[in-house]
């Protein structure tokens, strides 16, 4: 399962542009889905910078819950580099 939270990674490199979306982002990483059943989902939407520990609060039980309610074998979080 793939989290995403915005940040640079999700950028498209031009000011002003809308991010990346989660499935963009996962589509954008090529043969991906002849080594893995993914499933995606758009955790937030933001700048590295701006995340507080209430969003790794919420993303620390979103974790869990795809773990412990949802079955999911591995999470890869996606964040920016700031």
């Amino acid at each position: 399962h793939v989290l995403t939270t915005g940040g640079t990674i999700a950028s498209r490199g031009s000011a002003g542009a809308a991010p990346l979306t989660a499935q963009e982002l996962v589509a954008s990483v090529p043969g991906l889905p002849e080594v893995a059943r993914i499933s995606v989902e758009q955790f937030d939407s933001l700048a590295s910078n701006r995340v507080t520990p209430v969003h790794w609060l919420g993303l620390a039980q979103r974790i869990n819950a795809l773990f412990h309610t949802d079955g999911a074998d591995a999470v890869v979080v996606t964040n920016g580099t700031a």
